[in-house]
């Protein structure tokens, strides 16, 4: 009971993580009934395959726009078997390892997969236990990811270097906060925080389950982080529009002109600790046209070199 309080508060109470405008709960998306299902997934792992094999991880999830505020709401769930259930999470794309929430644990290798447009994602907690290998192309699809002797799944996707994660059910999977590239350092760096107070010495597990179950009684009402009307306020129509308005009040790149007047010196990484959205986006627009130029440069010189070459070889 004290430890998913603990969790929640660190997790809630994170001001240095500052999600993009306009998303579910200011993307501190953690709700408590997750989070005791989640320590109490862990509390089995850790009886039953010991502390390294128990360890949560970092990962992402990349998913549509329209599904924010469900997740927030309801948490990630596996697809249903049957596509023709009425009820259940449809299924979006393939399950090339097996059915399953599929995450990754480098979040632009996730993005390219699964974003579907969207420019934040779901960074969570994880617990793998002990992964199955699977590999690409082999008829995994109707698989489950969980079975006697494994948790969950791993599997690499084609042209990609780093392996995807699949999960057979909700608690092994925790979504902490909905946060764009910018906030992601920062993301992760609590999340390493979250890992260390979980991993604290546990009290005897028959009294952390009866605390549990207790608590789990007494807390129907505080499903999610943040009231339906607040989610309602920051829909989908919002999200979009905030991504417009924060897009348009950008600073030119014209309104600056030597180094000494770009914002933080024209120092990119200074602009992403300070998660300053405007300022990040700029720095990187103008460092792209700079790589842009100099590549137009040297194509003329090579250019303007080659020519004089022949001139003088005719005359």
């Amino acid at each position: 009971m004290e430890r998913t309080l603990r969790l929640v508060a660190l997790l809630r109470e994170a001001e240095e993580v500052k999600a993009p405008k306009g998303v579910p709960c200011d993307g501190k998306v953690v709700s408590f009934d997750n989070a005791l299902a989640f320590l109490q997934r862990y509390n089995r792992f850790l009886r039953d395959l010991g502390p390294k094999l128990a360890s949560p991880q970092v990962t992402f999830h990349w998913t549509a726009e329209e599904n924010f505020q469900s997740i927030v709401e309801s948490n990630l769930r596996v697809p249903k078997a049957d596509p023709t259930e009425a009820n259940g999470v449809k299924k979006k794309h393939g399950a090339a390892f097996g059915r399953g929430i599929y995450t990754c644990p480098d979040y632009k290798m996730a993005k390219e997969d699964f974003s579907y447009g969207a420019s934040a994602t779901f960074a969570c907690l994880a617990l793998p236990g002990r992964q199955l290998t699977r590999h690409h192309g082999q008829g995994h699809g109707r698989r489950d990811s969980r079975g006697p002797d494994f948790d969950s799944v791993s599997g690499r996707l084609p042209g990609r270097n780093c392996c995807t994660w699949v999960f057979p059910t909700s608690d092994q999977i925790l979504p902490c906060f909905l946060v764009d590239e910018v906030a992601i350092p920062a993301a992760v760096a609590k999340l390493r925080e979250a890992i260390a107070l979980i991993q604290e010495t546990w009290p005897d597990p028959s009294e952390a389950e009866a605390s549990a179950k207790l608590l789990n009684d007494a807390v129907d009402s505080a499903v999610t982080p943040c009231t339906l009307e607040a989610m309602e306020d920051t829909g989908r129509e919002r999200w979009r529009r905030s991504e417009r308005e924060s897009a348009s009040s950008a600073p030119s790149e014209q309104a600056f002109i030597g180094e000494g007047d770009l914002p933080y010196g024209g120092d990119l990484q200074a602009a992403m600790r300070a998660q300053d959205r405007p300022a990040v986006k700029m720095l990187m627009s103008m460092r792209d046209q700079k790589k842009d130029q100099v590549t137009t440069r040297g194509g003329r010189r090579w250019g303007a070199r080659k020519a004089e070459h022949l001139r003088n070889l005719g005359s």
